[in-house]
């Protein structure tokens, strides 16, 4: 009996590792991701105190990253909360980098000071880029209330 219950234990640590291993890395992803999203929604955004402002597209890259696709196929290890956000950024991301790729890298964009509106490619892709900044720092904060739960 004592065998079974230390084998139990045994990988029952052993997945909380893996556990902890992916919301670790699903949680950096999406920090980084946020920094990227929110640097788009600065630069593309309303700023009444930059008149003339100039982008090109290498200024507002976003990643895609492989960390979600991860986190998408061990999706029962996540709470389930967090589903809805993860789809989000798997869905807009790709669509908003497919975006971004229809403008010459060669371009620089003059931002208006109420920055692009929604019919531009620019202001389409800034309204992603806020949906994702929103996405993100809500996994953030639901893994980070989590990780502090883990005892390993």
């Amino acid at each position: 009996m004592a065998k079974v219950n230390f084998d139990r234990e045994k990988e029952q640590r052993d997945t909380e590792r893996k556990k902890l291993g992916l919301y670790l890395r699903l949680r950096h992803a999406a920090e980084k991701l946020r920094e990227e999203a929110d640097n788009v929604v600065q630069r593309l955004g309303f700023n009444m105190w930059s008149a003339h402002r100039k982008v090109s597209t290498p200024q507002i890259q976003m990643t895609d990253r492989a960390d979600f696709d991860e986190a998408w196929n061990h999706l029962e290890m996540f709470p389930a909360t967090l589903s809805f956000d993860l789809d989000l950024i798997r869905s807009e991301l790709p669509r908003a980098l497919k975006l971004l790729k229809s403008i010459p890298e060669t371009d620089t964009a003059e931002v208006p000071i109420t920055g692009f509106g929604d019919f531009h490619p620019l202001g389409e892709y800034r309204t992603i880029a806020e949906k994702i900044v929103r996405a993100a720092d809500r996994i953030v904060q639901k893994l980070d209330s989590e990780i502090v739960t883990f005892r390993i």
